[in-house]
């Protein structure tokens, strides 16, 4: 029987052993037949998915498995596993979903420019506004909004998830706030 140890393990940890070992980074390089001594469950893996396909890979080439942090002793004749290493697995998977959960909060607190509509002082405003000269001058060439949106994407790349229906919109929006201040003016002439 051969002895391995597996990733964290490097030989000048406190790991005392009265026999040879092999440090090895892989776990195919592990050899049919042995022992392997891992420092911790998650070196395995990060999901429980991950963890049991490699304890799982190890038993079927008749490997044993020890866990250095929780002394876990993994036997591949065994028909049951242990309730600690279920435990162990469930603490693994809530942190890694707990981290998750972190990064993706700091992701949307951390973002340097939003995508989308913006809240100005008073008015809120859209992004093609920026563009619009642009659209209205492509509009006039019988440009369609989807080559319009594809040239304004070009030019600024935050702007990929906007959609030919959004830009559909604003030119909607823009002609009805051109036609209220025709109104508008019309009203003041006709006051004069």
């Amino acid at each position: 029987m051969r002895y391995f140890c597996f990733n964290n393990l490097k030989k000048d940890d406190k790991l005392k052993l009265n026999f040879d070992v092999i440090y090895v980074t892989s776990l195919k390089k592990i050899e049919s037949n042995s022992i392997v001594y891992i420092y911790s469950l998650d070196s395995l893996g990060n999901s429980m998915f991950q963890i049991s396909k490699n304890i799982f890979d190890l038993f079927n080439r008749n490997i044993n498995i020890k866990i250095i942090i929780g002394n876990l002793d993994l036997r591949y004749t065994d028909t049951h596993l242990p309730l600690n290493l279920i435990k162990q697995i469930y603490y693994i998977e809530e942190s890694q979903i707990t981290n998750r959960l972190i990064k993706a909060k700091n992701t949307l607190t951390k973002k340097e420019k939003n995508v989308g509509r913006k809240s100005g002082s008073k008015k809120v405003k859209s992004n093609f506004n920026k563009y619009k000269k642009f659209i209205f001058e492509e509009l006039n060439k019988k440009t369609t909004k989807v080559e319009i949106l594809n040239k304004i994407k070009l030019k600024n790349p935050l702007l990929k998830n906007i959609t030919p229906q959004a830009l559909g919109q604003y030119i909607k929006k823009q002609e009805e706030l051109k036609k209220e201040k025709n109104k508008k003016l019309i009203k003041k002439i006709n006051c004069i």
